[in-house]
């Protein structure tokens, strides 16, 4: 027999990080940091455990995001729903999200109708899809997020890196490498001067805001310890380009990048990003996640990480269920009119 419990975070906070530790694909999103981190925008986290009632084991846990609504249709009726968003799982996790676990969840919420949506950030699997659609699962009408990625393998050496990148974009390294650009870790970053650059790189793209200023000021707080920031510096001392990642156990994921219009010219996202390689290198971190590519719609940063030499993934991506096909309808809706991309 086994049940889902709730996390006691007074008492058990170690235990889940103990058994998120001996995971192979150590996903961050389901870190209990980052279920902290959301709780600052409106979120609230809940961390469930399947156990083994006969041994107390832990079997699966899941870190949940939760936001309760109350939706009036016109003339007709006004309900109360949750949504709820499972951010990162892998597929081994997937399997477990089975009509037990979601009246669970019904039952703990004390809410009826609910809607549901996982991104899964383990490799494409047709078992894994077969499985999902048995638990009555569905791909998700209007992703929020790319399903595909580029990785980098750091167990190669640097010259197979280096073998790996495209002719261009090694030429435009070694162009970067002889510009007068310092480049040095970032031991203290400074949100206004991390704002002033990404606005300047939004502007020339035409492009969405990537972070408010509040959003890196929380990040910097909750993942102090993991987050790792190179910024390039031009003969001025001025600062004109960054790139950020968070490295957990020997998984690194690509998190911050900007560069204004005087780094554009000389390369410096370039020499940034290779940096960033040879620190995760050296600090035993085996796979680099870009973390998400848009082939049609953001083509220049897909080129970008193609020439870098980094591996495309096909992600199992997202996929939804709800009690009610309304509920459903209305957030597909939803998110199809937010055109920015967050997990």
């Amino acid at each position: 027999m086994v049940n889902w419990k709730e996390l006691n975070t007074t008492t058990e906070l170690q235990s889940w990080e103990s058994f998120f530790n001996l995971q192979t694909h150590k996903i961050i999103f389901q870190n209990y940091l980052w279920g902290d981190y959301k709780s600052q925008f409106g979120w609230k986290p809940y961390r469930f455990l399947k156990k083994d009632q006969a041994t107390d084991e832990t079997i699966a846990q899941i870190q949940t995001l939760v936001k309760i609504y109350s939706i009036k249709i016109p003339f007709l009726w006004t309900f109360q729903c949750a949504v709820i968003w499972i951010p990162g799982i892998t597929n081994e996790m997937s399997k477990h999200l089975d009509s037990e676990f979601i009246n669970y969840i019904k039952h703990k919420l004390n809410i009826k109708r609910i809607y549901i949506r996982t991104s899964i950030f383990s490799q494409y699997s047709n078992l894994c899809s077969i499985i999902l659609r048995s638990l009555n699962w569905q791909r998700a009408l209007t992703p929020i997020i790319s399903g595909v990625s580029m990785e980098h393998n750091l167990s190669d050496e640097l010259s197979v890196l280096e073998k790996k990148m495209s002719s261009n974009w090694r030429h435009n390294l070694r162009r970067g490498l002889n510009k007068n650009i310092s480049v040095l870790k970032w031991e203290n970053p400074n949100v206004a001067e991390m704002m002033s650059i990404y606005k300047n790189m939004e502007n020339l793209k035409d492009i969405d805001e990537q972070f408010s200023s509040n959003e890196i000021e929380k990040l910097l707080y909750y993942f102090k310890d993991s987050l790792i920031i190179f910024k390039a510096l031009n003969d001025k001392n001025e600062t004109i380009a960054f790139r950020g990642c968070i490295i957990w156990g020997n998984n690194g994921f690509d998190f911050f990048a900007a560069a204004n219009e005087e780094a554009r010219k000389i390369y410096a996202s370039h020499v940034l990003l290779w940096e960033i390689l040879k620190y995760c290198k050296q600090n035993n971190v085996s796979h680099y996640d870009m973390c998400g590519i848009d082939p049609v719609n953001g083509k220049g940063v897909y080129n970008f990480k193609r020439g870098s030499g980094a591996s495309e993934l096909e992600y199992m991506g997202e996929w939804e269920s709800s009690t009610s096909t309304i509920l459903k309808l209305l957030i597909n809706w939803k998110i199809g009119r937010n055109s920015k991309k967050s997990v």
